[in-house]
């Protein structure tokens, strides 16, 4: 983190756009405060927008404000997110999200500091520093033509690479006793300090949901702590318990009658035509006899439910019904 720290030390102090790059958790937030904390806009207003959480046809007027009338409901003005962001920083995050129309907007603003209103046709100066983050490879976006190019070049002036908790293993134990400490001053708990064994069972886990996740197990061992300690077994039973990410499993593949294979396949519900078809009945040519290896249509046994045998279920190179 050593080298994120010295990035935002060189690129604080300018008003240059800055893209955030990490996964879910890793605090790309507090980078952007860090950024907006160290500027000469300091004093302004730091105003956080989660980008995938605006309804797409209100995207703009959320952004960039609107007038009155300007769409049903439109019973006032608004200044919208970068009006309320003059003088200060406005945090975009989960760029990605963002619709076609919406992008097209926010690099007009960064190529010309200008923008209008939703329904207004007056002009209004961006007078505020754009701080964009995201969880996915813009550049792949870029290249299944899902995200504008001249726009991905305006926001990546300088970017900042946040890498995943479990590839900083020297930050877990600092980071534990910080949440501890946080946690303890929060519920009115007196603890002591991390032992070193619980410090070792945080630091082999691999942490999927980052810093986020670990702030989390914190606050729930300080919770249900019955001693003035967060021992490894406690720390233990919490990481176990913890809901794991879907992963690969194996499921059989039928290929053939009664030759089966196996292969690596994500768990997936099933869609209703596979589910419809699974409840038809088998057809009147599925069915055999079980009283002759040669299917005798004189046979007094021919098997005439169903549901009992099918055709499949018999080897290959079987003589039934050869």
């Amino acid at each position: 983190m050593r080298h994120v720290f010295e990035q935002i030390r060189l690129v604080a102090a300018t008003d240059a756009t800055v893209l955030i790059v990490g996964e879910t958790g890793t605090g790309k937030e507090l980078v952007a405060r860090a950024l907006h904390n160290r500027s000469q806009r300091a004093k302004g207003p730091f105003i956080p927008v989660h980008t995938g959480a605006l309804p797409k046809d209100l995207i703009e007027a959320e952004l960039f404000g609107h007038e009155k009338g300007a769409f049903t409901g439109a019973v006032g003005s608004s200044e919208g997110k970068f009006g309320a962001a003059r003088g200060g920083t406005i945090f975009l995050d989960e760029v990605s999200t963002m619709p076609e129309r919406a992008q097209v907007d926010l690099l007009r603003v960064l190529e010309t500091f200008q923008y209008t209103r939703v329904g207004g046709k007056t002009e209004h100066a961006a007078d505020v520093r754009v701080v964009c983050a995201t969880n996915r490879e813009l550049l792949e976006m870029v290249q299944d033509g899902k995200f504008r190019e001249d726009l991905y070049y305006r926001i990546a002036i300088f970017p900042i690479r946040l890498p995943p908790l479990r590839e900083r293993k020297e930050d877990i134990a600092l980071l534990a006793d910080r949440f501890q400490r946080a946690a303890a001053e929060r519920f009115k708990k007196k603890l002591r300090p991390l032992p070193a064994e619980t410090e070792a069972v945080l630091g082999d886990y691999q942490w999927p949901g980052n810093v986020r996740e670990l702030r989390n197990v914190l606050e729930q061992a300080v919770l249900v702590a019955r001693t003035d300690v967060l021992d490894a077994d406690l720390m233990r039973m919490l990481l176990h318990d913890r809901p794991r990410r879907p992963s690969p499993m194996v499921v059989p593949i039928a290929v053939g009658p009664r030759w089966w294979t196996w292969r690596r396949s994500w768990p997936a519900a099933p869609s209703r035509r596979s589910a419809a078809i699974a409840s038809r009945p088998p057809p009147r040519s599925a069915w055999v006899s079980t009283a002759s290896p040669t299917c005798s249509p004189s046979s007094s046994s021919s098997v005439r439910d169903p549901g009992r045998f099918r055709a499949n279920q018999f080897p290959l190179d079987s003589n039934v019904c050869s």
